[in-house]
């Protein structure tokens, strides 16, 4: 199978402890996303256990049960145009924790902040280490796409059944 081309992400840090996007493994299909501590809010959230030796750039970030955070990249791109970067959340949150992220896509014309919303659905806090990766990205091609109206679509298989109907007779 032909491996696709290589692409540059043109990567500018916003904060000084944003870490390039990587990949954990050779072949993997995604790269690691770091946290950032928001320096006006996150200053005072530091929930290491008091005989832990925690680098002064490492931080925790407390999402309380039923709680939705921001968490900042502390990095901007620019992705080349017919490409675009999916924000997932890591299978490790989701069978873990009770953390969820929104997707999100990350379009080649944005030059913002990169940012993560993270939503804890658990019943205890969760903690955003800014040591380990808080989501994963996936950088993939945007084909040109054009709709078009008709008046009839052509039949298919599927037709009109909707949601469930993959696994009913």
């Amino acid at each position: 199978m032909p491996h696709e081309p290589t692409v540059e992400i043109l990567f500018k840090k916003l904060h000084p402890d944003a870490r390039i996007p990587k990949l954990a493994y050779p072949g993997d299909a995604c790269v690691d996303l770091f946290p950032v501590p928001d320096l006006d809010k996150d200053v005072d959230k530091h929930w290491f256990p008091f005989d832990a030796v925690v680098p002064a750039n490492r931080f925790q970030i407390r999402i309380e049960p039923g709680e939705t955070r921001i968490i900042h990249l502390g990095f901007a791109t620019a992705i080349p145009e017919g490409w675009e970067a999916t924000i997932r959340t890591r299978s490790s949150q989701g069978f873990r924790n009770d953390v969820r992220l929104h997707p999100g896509t990350i379009d080649a014309g944005y030059r913002n902040e990169w940012s993560v919303k993270v939503f804890n659905l658990g019943k205890a806090p969760y903690y955003v280490d800014t040591d380990v990766a808080v989501a994963q990205c996936a950088i993939r091609r945007v084909p040109n796409v054009i709709f078009t109206e008709v008046d009839k679509l052509p039949e298919s298989e599927r037709g009109m059944k909707g949601f469930g109907s993959s696994d009913r007779s």
